[in-house]
């Protein structure tokens, strides 16, 4: 499936003066348990594994404006674009492309070679209907794979990439040429949920990333503002909480 160019773009834009301070592991085994007459998979710990997504709920797992702005404790977010149908290439617009995965949402170079079948995601901004204004920026993205398995290692890749990138500071050049740097810090890896802190040289903007894989689907989530302290990780886990259970 083809990358779409542009999410670095998006992220100048955000850091822009007309936005203000916006910028923006464990494999199931293959036995099962049956519950209610219907097999599922369980895990070797005997918990019970949640069902797998179809790729056709795929978008409806995303929040809706107001669920963000229940999660993130933000006022009047808005959909600016979306639905999000393909990944990012922004792979050149980074210095370190080792620190790519920690960098962005949904990059086409990350999940390459990882078997993943469907994405879909939104931009979500606060402030005026075109995003002027804004305070705070949320990309909200889910990533189907064909299997618990196969999403549970592509988080295990994931966590191994996002440590070493911990305390890293990296040059990120927008197709106009602006600059910017950033500084990853504040790596976390708990209850199947990865998060790191990017800081702009200079303060006024944080975004967090949160990176979490429940069943077969992978959210991948972005939070950027003034404010931002785990906005990312509580989008993910709202996005979980609505996801199919035994």
């Amino acid at each position: 499936m083809a990358a779409a160019p542009g999410f670095r773009n998006q992220r100048a834009i955000w850091l822009g003066p007309a936005v203000g301070a916006a910028g923006l592991a464990m494999a199931l085994t293959g036995c099962t348990a049956t519950v209610g007459g219907h097999p599922v998979a369980a895990d070797p710990a005997g918990k019970i594994a949640p069902p797998e997504v179809s790729i056709f709920a795929l978008g409806r797992l995303l929040l809706s404006p107001g669920d963000v702005d229940a999660a993130a404790h933000t006022s009047g977010m808005q959909l600016v674009k979306g639905p999000l149908t393909k990944m990012w290439d922004d792979s050149a617009g980074i210095d370190n492309q080792d620190c790519l995965a920690a960098w962005s949402p949904v990059q086409a170079k990350v999940y390459a070679g990882s078997n993943w079948s469907v994405v879909r995601g939104e931009i979500l901004k606060d402030g005026s209907p075109s995003g002027e204004g804004a305070e705070h920026s949320v990309v909200q993205m889910v990533v189907h794979f064909p299997k618990t398995d196969t999403a549970q290692a592509f988080l295990s890749r994931s966590s191994s990439d996002w440590s070493d990138c911990e305390n890293t500071t990296i040059t990120a050049t927008a197709s106009d040429g602006r600059r910017q740097l950033w500084t990853l810090s504040d790596f976390a890896h708990s209850d199947d949920t990865l998060t790191i802190t990017q800081r702009s040289a200079g303060g006024g903007v944080t975004c967090q990333r949160a990176l979490s894989v429940h069943s077969n689907v992978a959210i991948d989530v972005m939070v950027c503002g003034a404010d931002i302290s785990d906005q990312a990780k509580k989008i993910t886990a709202a996005i979980a909480d609505g996801m199919p259970r035994v």
